[in-house]
């Protein structure tokens, strides 16, 4: 069981930083002091801030949902190996969601 939370804590924040890159080269994405950005030469620039916005408070959230997500998939799969899908489904949706808020963010609480 602890095995399940601890990988369902780190998960969300592992995928964050390949979401944001993706979305900085697919759409855009906050980049502190510079605004939004995209394309690929905001690539590596996203992954900075995904960094400096996990660290301001993101990643304690998504890693306490995802503790959460990786508890309730082990207690709903038997199985130690076969809940590791459902433990990084979660978690991918658990980084997609935070993402797609820092890349929409400025229509929900205006520009910045």
């Amino acid at each position: 069981m602890l095995s399940a939370i601890v990988q369902g804590a780190v998960s969300p924040v592992r995928w964050s930083f390949p979401l944001a890159a993706a979305s900085a080269l697919l759409y855009r994405f906050p980049i502190p002091l510079a605004g939004y950005q995209s394309g690929a030469s905001a690539i590596i620039p996203s992954l900075v801030a995904a960094g400096i916005y996990g660290l301001l408070g993101v990643f304690p959230l998504m890693a306490a949902l995802g503790g959460a997500a990786g508890w309730f998939a082990r207690s709903r799969v038997p199985d130690e190996k076969g809940v590791i899908y459902p433990i990084q489904l979660i978690s991918f949706v658990i980084a997609a969601i935070g993402v797609t808020i820092m890349a929409n963010l400025d229509y929900v609480i205006g520009p910045w």
